[in-house]
């Protein structure tokens, strides 16, 4: 097995650096996401369309993560988020990720963080569309 530690660490840097094909090759092709926003997805393409519009809807979206917390298949990692939409608003939030592995892969996410700064963020709403 991989280093789950190195791999969430390419996880965040793949997407900061919109590098979507390898953080999409992360992802198990079922993978299960509970995104606090985005709601329940499920499956690859779900993640591919939200990969596609986070490119379409934001100029700049950085996650970088702050604390990482391995035990076995499973990571809880604390982040921070630095972004400015497709009409220039910009955002900062804390939050974490808690994934669970197998066979080197996440498949299953669920998110946490404060909802404030993306109270008037018209492009979130439009991740899954």
């Amino acid at each position: 097995m991989a280093n789950i530690r190195e791999l969430m660490t390419t996880y965040y840097k793949s997407g900061t650096e919109r590098d979507w094909s390898t953080w999409l090759s992360l992802l198990d092709d079922k993978i299960i996401v509970d995104e606090q926003l985005a709601g329940h997805l499920e499956g690859i393409e779900s993640m591919r369309t939200l990969s596609n519009n986070l490119v379409k809807h934001y100029s700049k979206f950085e996650i970088k993560p702050t604390y990482m917390i391995v035990e076995g298949d499973e990571v809880c990692t604390a982040w921070v988020i630095d972004a400015i939409t497709d009409t220039g608003v910009p955002i900062h939030a804390v939050g974490a990720n808690f994934c669970r592995f197998q066979d080197n892969k996440i498949v299953y996410m669920q998110n946490f963080h404060d909802t404030i700064p993306f109270a008037s963020d018209t492009a979130y709403k439009k991740l899954r569309h």
